[in-house]
């Protein structure tokens, strides 16, 4: 199993090619993060500029993913 950190989720929902790459080559390794980077993220999209956008950015990201609690 792959643990993504708040960094690797961000740098995929903002598609940046070099993590999307890696991510790609983990083809039969399943992706999962935990509660805790949710929490950090969604802080993060609270206190942006941008808070909607980015909140609906995360769910829909989360939406496909495994969640380890």
């Amino acid at each position: 199993m792959y643990l993504l950190d708040s960094t690797h989720c961000i740098m995929i929902m903002s598609n940046k090619e070099a993590i999307l790459q890696k991510i790609e080559s983990f083809i039969d390794i399943p992706i999962s993060t935990c509660s805790i980077v949710i929490g950090e993220l969604f802080f993060g999209a609270y206190k942006s500029d941008q808070t909607q956008r980015n909140i609906q950015l995360i769910e829909q990201f989360f939406n496909k993913m495994h969640i380890i609690s």
